[in-house]
């Protein structure tokens, strides 16, 4: 499971967007109280599988956005 604390480094670098990758399978669990909480710091957060969050990623740096990726790579 995701913690805050986890995302302390991506965090520092003060992102406008958040991209989660959850896993090859999906299976990290990203609580919705710690997306509550980033959202009320005006971060939007994207969470999806490691494949579609790289993807993510490169589409809204490809726009010119300030986003940070935290990519778990297993399950």
């Amino acid at each position: 499971m995701l913690r805050i604390e986890d995302l302390s480094e991506a965090l520092e670098q003060g992102p406008d967007d958040l991209v989660i990758g959850t896993g090859y399978d999906g299976m990290m669990e990203v609580p919705s109280n710690l997306v509550g909480e980033l959202r009320s710091r005006g971060i939007s957060v994207d969470a999806c599988r490691t494949r579609e969050a790289v993807g993510a990623y490169n589409e809204l740096v490809g726009k010119g956005r300030n986003v940070v990726a935290a990519l778990h790579l297993t399950c």
